[in-house]
This record gives structure tokens, sequence and C-alpha cells, in this order.
């Protein structure tokens, strides 16, 4: 008798969630602490026939046959009746980049290389021996020897303190992750304990953001200028999102006004990481740009400074294109510097993943 035959058995073992804190904890002696990844969470199964099925998130939406690179890896690596936790990340992106493969925005995903990486947290099952049932210690030792590839990581550990904490925010790391030893794996939160950094910045409002369905019509998004610490405008945009239904109904108003974003601390490049409205900051106005010093890129024939897309190959545009989607990353970063247009250039780098066959 096989563990996992038929694969869609394992959606009876439910999704081990984390508790959440803004505050690493006071006592965490003897508590394992591990890199808390910014991605989709992602079970692998194996069974006995050596098939691989990809279960996405808390729902384990089936998406097996959407990262062909991935499952060849694991069927190569791993043996049979063998059961994996963990987080797909993308490590040249971010989110942004899991978000636009596994959101289905490109219809074929370039470099088989492997632009996705899978980070193992937890094993569940290893060659038709359940552990599920067995404590986290003994899990956790399974990741430890697990074959890795470029496409197939072990999670990273730290002491479980608040020096080792505070060194991977300022990493740029998104937080932290406190499990303890003793503990099966069981579908609540009483085990583990995900610690991120809560911060918040002041923004100007430049532009709403339209929904769709049964938001359409009514403003969805935000598109705001990151204040420098004299109040003036940094032409860091960023979209910031959470918007309450009464606060959809005011946002039309919002332009040129000040608002408060809250983040779960800033990315290496210094943006918020998942920016969301937090409230309009009626008490104070942004202050006047100050006269930039240095000279940016002649701009192109359409006025607007633009990446040319086309000369990108087909790994780097995916790329490129995830980060101009989510409003965020290097890519942006550089639009702004050399006094770009972001809209111009996300539809520059749409026409060209087009012409790739990316969309």
């Amino acid at each position: 008798m096989t563990l996992i035959d038929p694969i869609p058995a394992q959606r009876t073992i439910g999704v081990q969630l984390a508790a959440s804190s803004s505050d690493f904890p006071t006592q965490t002696h003897g508590l394992l602490c591990e890199i808390k990844e910014d991605g989709f969470r992602v079970r692998a199964v194996l069974d006995d026939h050596h098939r691989v099925q990809i279960l996405l998130g808390r729902e384990l939406t089936d998406r097996t046959g959407q990262l062909p690179y991935l499952e060849q890896t694991l069927k190569a690596l791993l043996p049979p009746n063998t059961v994996l936790d963990g987080e797909l990340t993308d490590p040249a992106c971010g989110f942004a980049g899991v978000s636009a493969v596994m959101g289905s925005r490109l219809t074929h995903m370039p470099d088989p290389g492997g632009e996705l990486h899978l980070v193992v947290f937890d094993v569940l099952a290893w060659a038709a021996t359940p552990l599920h049932d067995h404590p986290q210690s003994v899990r956790s030792h399974h990741v430890d020897t697990l074959p890795q590839a470029p496409t197939l990581r072990r999670v990273r550990r730290l002491p479980p303190t608040r020096a080792a904490y505070e060194q991977a925010i300022a990493a740029g790391e998104e937080g932290v992750v406190l499990k303890h030893p003793d503990h099966p794996y069981r579908a609540t939160r009483n085990a583990w304990v995900k610690v991120k950094p809560t911060s918040t910045h002041d923004a100007v409002v430049l532009d709403i953001l339209h929904g769709s369905g049964r938001n359409t019509g009514r403003p969805q998004t935000l598109v705001v200028d990151l204040l420098d610490p004299s109040g003036a405008p940094s032409g860091r945009t960023i979209r910031a999102s959470g918007l309450s239904d009464q606060e959809k109904d005011l946002a039309h108003s919002w332009i040129g006004q000040v608002v408060e974003i809250q983040s779960n601390g800033t990315t290496s490049t210094g943006l918020p990481r998942h920016p969301r409205f937090l409230r309009l900051r009626s008490d104070r106005s942004a202050r006047p740009s100050s006269p930039r010093t240095s000279t940016p890129t002649a701009p192109a024939a359409t006025g607007a400074w633009v990446r040319n897309y086309a000369a990108c190959g087909t790994a780097k545009l995916a790329r490129i294109l995830a980060e101009l989607e989510a409003g965020e990353g290097d890519a942006v970063d550089r639009i702004h510097s050399k006094g770009g247009d972001l809209q111009l250039n996300l539809q520059r780098a749409r026409e060209a993943a087009r012409a790739k066959g990316l969309l």
C-alpha cells in the first residue's frame, strides 16, 4: 500500500500556517528560526510512479505542468512517495516575479534552467514514510538532508536571537519564522510564528487606478510618490492597495494629498515591501521637490526615456515585465532615475513580450 496513491489524497492534510507578530519575542530559547521567504506557498508531491503534482497556496490548487523544469528536478533528486512543503521564490524579481508567472500572465516560461526556486522548509513524507505526525525537529532534520539544485533549495536557518533577526531584516529579508521543535504538522497556527517588521511611509498621491469586476469604475489602487525626509517627493513611485469600500468611494479626491502607507519593511532596493494604504494625512502636505542637480539621460523621441525592450533576452524581459507590472524593483527605479514614464515603459515591455511569445 502506498502513502500517496492517488496523489489528490494529499489534500486531506491541511496546510500548516503561522501566527503573525511584528516584534521579535523575548522567549525564543530552543525554538527553530528560519528565514521567511517572499513568494508563493507550494506543496510538491511525488507518488509511487514518480509522478509530480504541484499544489499552490492554502487551498492546494493544482498547478501541475506550469513549472516543468522544477518538476524534472524533483523527479531527478527525490524518491517516490515524498511530500515537500515550501515557498516558490524568484531570487531576481522577488514576489513580483513569482506573481507574474503563477498568475498566468506569461503563457510561456522562458529559460527552463529555472527562474523560480522552491525553498523547502518541511517534509511531510519521505520515501513512503509519513512524517507529518513526527515532531518538527525530525522533519527539519529531513530538510537538512535534502539534495539541492539551482531550482531546489533548503530553507536558511538563523540562531533564534533578536540580533540575528535584526541582521536579517537589515540585509533585506522579509522576516523570520519561529517553530516549536516538538510539534507535529497540523493545519493550525499554534506551532509557528512569523515575525515581520512593519513600517510606515508618507507619500503623495499621483494617480488612482480603478478596479475590475465588482470594483469596475471604483478606485482600487493608489499610485504614490514616497516623500523624502524633508517632506518633498522623492521620485520613487509605488502602488499601494488595501482600500476599504468606504475609502474607495472617497479616493477620487485624494490626488495631490499626502497619505500614510504601511509595509512589511523594505526590499533590497529600499522600496516598501507589500505597501498598503493606512490613512489619509490631512494634517500635512508635500513640500515642492528640490531642483535636480544632475542631468537626466536624453529622452526618447516620445518625450520620455524608454528602454529598448526588444533587445532584451526572454528571461531578462520576463523579469523586467514582472517588476513593471508590480510597480517596484530595479527596473522601476531605473525608469525613474532616467526621467522615464512608467506606463509608457510598461506598454513597450508588453509589446516586446508579445513579439517574443511571452504573452
